[in-house]
């Protein structure tokens, strides 16, 4: 329980720190892209890829609502030593992500499309994501930015994720 409860807390405090360290990225996206922007650079953490290595790739896939706030806060982690294995990469709708560990979706992509994709984790943030084959979604409960993971299409994929992060998570898909 201690350990749920601290990921979450330095989840939130270190999104809210980065928030303070650069205030004009902060008028650039809204705080719920801000925190999922933090949530999203520390996923790879915890998920494990069976046939990919080196730098963890992040993909954002089409409409891209983090700016170049999601950059700034990957060089302050780099800066501070703390993710020098993370990469950003922008996609443009419809495009391979093949060569990302992580691929994240502002907006509801194509089912085909989706299952095309293999040993990636699709993350996104629209009401259907994960009924359209998508794997983690983000999504506002009570004010608070919540996230449930489809734990049959991650294992499906050969993806495994901590327990840790499963406990924060709603989970679909047993």
């Amino acid at each position: 329980m201690l350990k749920k409860v601290g990921l979450a807390c330095a989840l939130a405090l270190w999104s809210v720190s980065q928030s303070y360290a650069n205030p004009k990225s902060v008028t650039e996206i809204s705080t719920k892209h801000q925190v999922m922007a933090g949530f999203l650079l520390q996923l790879p953490s915890y998920v494990t890829w069976p046939d990919k290595s080196g730098n963890a790739r992040i993909c954002l896939v089409g409409k891209d609502v983090f700016g170049s706030y999601i950059d700034q806060v990957l060089a302050a982690k780099i800066d501070k030593g703390a993710a020098q294995n993370i990469r950003i990469d922008r996609v443009a709708d419809g495009q391979d992500v093949s060569h990302c560990h992580l691929a994240f979706f502002s907006e509801l992509p194509d089912t085909r499309y989706l299952a095309a994709q293999r040993g990636v984790l699709l993350v996104g943030e629209q009401q259907a994501f994960i009924d359209v084959g998508g794997m983690v979604n983000f999504y506002l409960e009570r004010s608070r930015l919540r996230f449930e993971i489809n734990l049959k299409t991650v294992t499906a994929q050969g993806l495994k994720m901590s327990s840790q992060l499963l406990k924060l998570a709603k989970i679909t898909g047993r």
